[in-house]
């Protein structure tokens, strides 16, 4: 009787284990998702800024180049 009480023991130890794993990957995950959502925002209005700035700077090399040519 005593093995068998053991054995429920660990295998309880075992599935309360794998449950605290499993609970512990999620929030990860769900930080992970936050951070990835944060970084994509934030390219977001770089990429806002970046692209007339982008207009801007052509115009500038193509006036020179023509201006210069």
């Amino acid at each position: 009787m005593a093995t068998i009480a053991a054995a429920t023991a660990a295998r309880t130890a075992s599935v309360a284990g794998t449950v605290t794993h499993f609970t512990n990957l999620a929030n990860r995950n769900e930080e992970l998702e936050a951070q990835l959502q944060q970084l994509r925002s934030s390219f977001n209005i770089l990429q806002a800024f970046a692209t007339p700035f982008v207009a801007v700077l052509i115009c500038i090399i193509a006036i020179a180049a023509w201006r210069f040519a």
